[in-house]
């Protein structure tokens, strides 16, 4: 292979399922070798051949809407300054829509179950900031008081706040769900669609550990309430029936360390799922997406499992009842299964095929 090849590979992404059960979006990467950088385009499968949907140049995070009609992504313009935003697209027709202007853009976007409504997790200056104008911004002195105050390829976070909204799909008014000195991640919808499951690190030492806790908020507003301990966790999820899941340990400290799934009990207590494994459910690479378990209507769920090398799915079935599904010597990075499990779109890579 040649260097000057690179710009042939095209990566495929995040597979998602439509309610069809035909058609199938998926975010497809190509290096770019001549502006030195990624591009991103949505592409789609009707059940005849794969296309590109949408133009990019940096177009992610496909969410079919509840019905299927209509396609929620994160669309970031070609500027250097351009943040990605939300952007809506009728599937019967016409141009999508940008319906946000966050000034430091869009991280994650789920449609409510009613499909009325979009969560977003969104990132704002901090309020001290907000209103100045972008050389005054740079030139104020930031006075730092919390880890972390900054990452590699990030550049600074201490002078910014990613927080939880709601978008109304019609009006394409804003409301914020969360507010305060925290950053929020990872949302999921409760099934009947008046409440949001999300996390967080409140706690008093939190940066200074790797901490969170899952949290829940009414999706009217109103104070979070947490559901967990502070533990690690990771990808928040809610089963047919309402049950809230985590993966992750209880316990801080332990990492490196095996990620079970977990379900939180009406008590507040945990009930692990599939430690038996010994295998990791969300590998922290390459990035699976979407990740964590795949719900299905009878309360199972698709679930991805890391294992000497590679990722295969598992299907896990009257609570720790788990068998193989799709396995072989290469990584599923993301699985998309229709309601009853009976057809799944996936995404694999091998050693000799990205």
């Amino acid at each position: 292979m040649r260097p000057e090849q690179l710009g042939e590979i095209a990566i495929p992404s995040d597979p998602r399922l439509h309610p069809d059960r035909e058609r199938i979006v998926f975010v497809v990467t190509r290096l770019d070798l001549e502006d030195d950088e990624y591009k991103n385009r949505i592409w789609v499968w009707d059940d005849v051949q794969a296309r590109p949907l949408t133009a990019g140049p940096a177009d992610t995070s496909p969410r079919w809407s509840p019905d299927g009609s209509r396609l929620a992504f994160l669309r970031k313009g070609p500027g250097d300054d351009d943040k990605p935003q939300l952007a809506i697209l009728d599937m019967a027709g016409g141009e999508a829509e940008v319906v946000t202007d966050f000034q430091l853009g869009v991280l994650e976007a789920e449609w409510s179950p009613d499909g009325r409504q979009i969560a977003v997790v969104a990132a704002e200056w901090i309020p001290e900031l907000a209103d100045l104008e972008s050389d005054e911004r740079k030139r104020r002195p930031r006075r730092v008081v919390r880890f972390p105050y900054r990452f590699d390829n990030v550049g600074w976070v201490a002078d910014r706040r990613t927080h939880l909204y709601l978008v109304d799909t019609h009006s394409k008014e804003r409301r914020q769900l969360t507010a305060g000195d925290f950053d929020e991640s990872g949302i999921a919808w409760h099934p009947d669609g008046d409440r949001i499951a999300f996390l967080s690190a409140r706690h008093e030492q939190r940066g200074l550990d790797a901490g969170t806790q899952a949290w829940t908020i009414d999706a009217s507003g109103g104070t979070p309430v947490p559901q967990t301990t502070i533990g690690l966790w990771a990808t928040p999820s809610f089963d047919p029936a309402g049950r809230l899941h985590v993966v992750g340990t209880p316990d801080r400290w332990r990492h490196p360390d095996v990620m079970p799934l977990w379900r939180i009990e009406s008590d507040g207590g945990l009930t692990n799922l599939t430690g038996h494994l010994d295998r990791n459910i969300v590998p922290l690479a390459p990035t699976v997406a979407p990740a964590g378990p795949q719900w299905l209507d009878d309360g199972g769920a698709i679930l991805t499992v890391e294992d000497s090398g590679s990722i295969r799915l598992m299907t896990m079935r009257g609570g720790q009842s788990i068998a193989d599904l799709l396995g072989g010597e290469r990584a599923i990075t993301g699985a998309s299964p229709d309601s009853d499990g009976s057809r799944i779109a996936f995404v694999a890579t091998t050693p000799t095929n990205p």
